[in-house]
């Protein structure tokens, strides 16, 4: 890889003195003229490339038909300035018929496929905010996002494929929660177990990547939110829509963020964060974060709330105990409606195992945590960045 980042750049650094080679005239009294409407195209192309291709194209187009677009207004643009004009027409016709057929071709495909243990993509959308796609499968379509696991189309409790139980867990350990806030929307099977419960009046969705609207509307399980008058999709990073919000309180937070060793996840899982979401949680109001099992995110919840648990792999917190009205929380959890009628019945042995499981489920403390790491656990801040670094994917 290095050779190759070293090639392009040699080629890149002798452009352009080979543009000003070859667009400045010999005569010494147009040199100053030659020279300027070099410098003036140079200049016109970064401004126009930023607008027309990062704010526009890179939304309607993939990264591989803008290749195919560049080299052929630059192969055209070429043959004309040479002379070559009549090869010029045929060449738009072949790089038309590319751009067309491109979305069918299997290369971005394959690369992806190799890099997710060789399972064919079901589902793949590629724009500037990243690729998204999806592998088929019966306990619910696995999603993913820039090739890491995103997790699963699915919101059945029972087979619980997803872990979908903590975010039932975050909304039966609030009484009665109204108001919600979802960061990180992804397949929107959180969203759609938080919208059964009865009691909520509106939910809040902040996701960063518009694409996962797309995938959502693909998918009958999760489709009914992108049209429930009370979740309200925000496209925009959540720290800093939390920022805009002074005023919004909600009872329940819950935050389904990636892997803890992912670059800039500290941005969700830091003291500096935990503390945006207390400021915008009610009293007896309860967050959740997708920790993904870093011990870390527990010892910097705890920094901020009194009550602060591992629930799985994620972080239940709140200022209040919530343990009691999460042991009771078996009734809101058998609430829930989805397509007009209830998800579980209290009589059926499956669905009652499934409930049971929630509201009894291990609430792990910061000190079983740490000994269990064998290690001094840390508080995670903004600037230490230790679930990136120093207890990031290469500690593992």
């Amino acid at each position: 890889m290095l050779p190759l980042v070293i090639a392009t750049a040699a080629l890149k650094s002798a452009l352009f003195p080979v543009v000003h080679h070859l667009g400045s005239n010999d005569a010494v009294a147009w040199k100053g003229g030659s020279f300027s409407k070099v410098y003036f195209a140079n200049v016109a192309g970064c401004t126009l490339g930023p607008l027309i291709v990062t704010l526009w194209l890179m939304d309607v187009m993939a990264m591989e038909q803008l290749f195919v677009g560049v080299a052929t207004v630059t192969a055209v643009a070429g043959m004309w300035l040479a002379g070559l004009r009549l090869l010029a027409v045929p060449a738009v016709v072949v790089a038309i018929a590319a751009l067309v057929l491109q979305p069918a071709l299997p290369a971005l495909a394959s690369r992806i496929v190799m890099a997710t243990g060789g399972a064919q993509a079901d589902w793949l959308l590629e724009r500037k905010e990243g690729i998204i796609h999806t592998i088929a499968d019966p306990q619910g379509d696995i999603v993913f996002g820039g090739n890491v696991y995103d997790g699963r189309i699915n919101v059945d409790l029972r087979s619980n494929s997803n872990k979908i139980d903590r975010v039932y867990a975050a909304m039966a350990a609030v009484p009665n929660p109204k108001r919600v806030l979802v960061i990180g929307l992804s397949g929107g099977s959180w969203t759609r177990v938080i919208a059964s419960f009865p009691t909520v009046e509106c939910v809040d969705v902040v996701e960063i990547n518009p694409g996962y609207l797309e995938l959502i509307a693909g998918h009958p399980q999760v489709a009914p939110i992108l049209h429930d008058p009370r979740v309200h999709i925000h496209i925009d990073d959540g720290r800093r829509w939390l920022r805009a919000q002074e005023g919004a309180r909600y009872d329940s937070i819950v935050v389904n963020s990636t892997f803890y060793w992912r670059s800039g996840t500290t941005m969700l899982l830091s003291q500096e964060f935990f503390r945006l979401v207390g400021a915008h949680l009610s009293d007896s109001g309860v967050a959740l974060v997708n920790a993904t099992g870093s011990p870390e995110v527990l010892k910097t919840a705890a920094s901020e709330f009194p009550q602060a648990y591992l629930f799985g792999n994620s972080v239940i917190m709140s200022r209040r105990d919530f343990r009691d009205t999460l042991r009771a929380g078996g009734e809101a959890i058998y609430a829930t409606r989805m397509y007009g009628r209830p998800v579980f019945d209290p009589a059926n042995t499956s669905d009652a195992a499934a409930v049971g499981k929630v509201t009894s489920a291990d609430l792990v403390g910061v000190d079983v945590v740490e000994e269990r790491a064998g290690r001094p656990v840390e508080v995670n801040t903004d600037l230490r960045m230790l679930t990136e670094y120093k207890y990031g994917a290469s500690s593992r």
